[in-house]
């Protein structure tokens, strides 16, 4: 399970010509660009060994300033528009994108969210329970 790529993936869907980055870029983001990267993650145990994780992600968006079609508020603003009513549900994992806070800071625009799932991590013990053997059969009184 990727959730980043998932992400990009989603997002993709809705930004079609979108450009997509997932690692930081020491010469910059290039304009009308997105970059999504993981926050601060929390697992909790539960029982049978499976575990609740509940991960932070954020995405921000970087419009282009150099359009003549659209200022950089109007681009930020339909983007910001477009995360909260269409970006919901990452398709390819089937979480749901909870607890959505989208902000328009110095003409970016940022989006914070969750994504909660539960995980049963590989149990390399096996089978604990081993075989069974079973034994019976009808017991006849007649004889």
């Amino acid at each position: 399970m990727n959730l980043i790529t998932a992400i990009v993936d989603e997002l993709a869907t809705l930004f079609r010509d979108g450009i997509f980055y997932i690692e930081n870029q020491e010469q910059g983001f290039e304009q009308q660009s997105f970059y999504v990267y993981p926050g601060k993650n929390a697992t909790e145990a539960r029982l049978m060994g499976r575990q609740y994780n509940k991960q932070m992600f954020a995405v921000t968006y970087f419009p282009d300033p150099d359009s003549t079609e659209k200022g950089v508020m109007e681009q930020c603003t339909e983007v910001a528009d477009k995360l909260m009513n269409e970006f919901r549900f990452i398709q390819s994992e089937g979480l749901h994108v909870l607890n959505k806070d989208i902000q328009i800071q110095n003409d970016v625009v940022i989006m914070i969210f969750y994504l909660k799932y539960n995980i049963k991590p590989d149990d390399e013990r096996g089978d604990t329970i081993g075989s069974m053997e079973v034994r019976g059969g009808l017991k006849d009184d007649r004889n």
